[in-house]
């Protein structure tokens, strides 16, 4: 379906998608007190899965795994898993770090999923995408700069999350390339429905379902809140590509690490010391900007993208 050409509703909607992306976050480092990951990431799969497929069944819509091949099936496993991995990752490395750096670093799955293009799906890069990647990792290089000066005296486990978060990023490409893949036999919210429902039957061995009781009002509502951000962003991110051209859904959703910094800032007004936050100055701003910057080079260049899931 070619996009509406309705700008006014395509920029309201990736924003909408920036902004929910931006405050989740610090509503997982909130949970992450009291929960483990496996936990609320088996959640957040199973409710979005439990209403996605409750709406797929009114429209008619359910996907028939029938239908596919074996080799497929697989391909539809190995998406699941790597989505798993993806919303697993992060959670361990926004544990071990910040909302703002894990936030900011979550843009490598876009540099991750230009290059597996360019590798599994022989696609070519124009110049101004590779000035994009170098503008990008540039950018990291500033951000991180004063981590980088006092690396053997810092807290080993924070680079052992940014770490964890790259590997999160990278799982998300796989999982990204595959969900492209998948798009040949079914729409993207098919797609969806099985892969949360995969990853929530994956998941619930490691979950610990008991600890949910312990929560108060405000971490049930934070939890209900980060089930919901999967199918809420979700949704307006697939109502902007009705109304606008992919690559320009793609460049505002790389402002979405800006977000996190001003809503980690606002949090801090209202809940001072709550939320570990970046030590930023002046070249770290610059750096973070550039990093957006470099994501929006190559997102505008691209000539056409898939209408793939936006990462963690």
């Amino acid at each position: 379906m070619q996009p509406s050409g309705n700008w006014k509703l395509g920029l309201t909607y990736s924003l909408l998608t920036a902004l929910l992306w931006g405050v989740l976050p610090l509503a997982l480092t909130a949970l992450l007190v009291q929960l483990d990951p496996y936990t609320i990431t088996w959640v957040r799969f199973s409710v979005a899965a439990i209403l996605l497929g409750f709406f797929l069944r009114r429209q008619r819509r359910l996907p028939k795994p029938q239908t596919l091949g074996q080799g497929t099936l697989w391909l539809l496993l190995a998406t699941s898993l790597a989505l798993v991995g993806n919303y697993v990752l992060y959670l361990i490395g926004l544990d071990l770090t910040n909302p703002e750096s894990a936030q900011l670093l979550n843009q490598v799955s876009s540099v991750f999923l230009l290059l597996g293009g360019v590798w599994v799906f022989q696609e070519n890069l124009r110049a101004v995408q590779w000035w994009g990647v170098v503008v990008f990792l540039g950018g990291l290089i500033l951000f991180f700069h004063r981590r980088l000066e006092t690396f053997f005296q810092s807290d080993p486990n924070y680079y052992i999350g940014l770490v964890i978060l790259v590997a999160a990023s990278l799982s998300w490409a796989l999982y990204g390339m595959g969900q492209k893949r998948l798009l040949d036999w079914w729409r993207s919210d098919q797609i969806l429905l099985c892969v949360y429902v995969i990853a929530a039957v994956v998941l619930a061995p490691f979950s610990h379902i008991s600890h949910l009781v312990g929560l108060d009002t405000g971490q049930w509502g934070l939890l209900l809140f980060a089930a919901l951000n999967t199918l809420i962003a979700y949704g307006a991110f697939a109502e902007a590509l009705a109304h606008w051209e992919a690559s320009r859904v793609s460049a505002v959703l790389a402002v979405t690490p800006l977000f996190t910094f001003l809503f980690v800032r606002v949090a801090e007004y209202w809940k001072p010391g709550y939320f570990p936050r970046e030590e930023l100055d002046l070249l770290s701003v610059v750096g973070a900007f550039a990093v957006v910057a470099g994501s929006i080079l190559t997102a505008l260049a691209r000539r056409r993208v898939e209408p793939v899931s936006p990462p963690e």
